[in-house]
């Protein structure tokens, strides 16, 4: 695997998990008229931003081993 593609895939991680953050706190304060987010939330966000960032890592990585066959 390059390089280029492992940092692409963090960069995709780190965003989706501020994405993810941005629209918690937003729907948090135009729902529920508190615009913050608890400790909790945001551990859970960053670890599903960083699995939906790394789905395209590990189907690059299925997509050679299977071209190596």
């Amino acid at each position: 695997m390059k390089r280029p593609a492992i940092l692409a895939v963090l960069l995709l991680g780190a965003s989706a998990s501020v994405v993810a953050i941005g629209l918690t706190v937003l729907s948090n304060w135009f729902f529920r008229g508190q615009a913050g987010i608890s400790g909790d939330q945001v551990a859970r966000l960053v670890i599903l931003g960083f699995v939906i960032g790394t789905m395209p890592l590990g189907l690059l990585w299925a997509r050679s081993r299977k071209r190596d066959r």
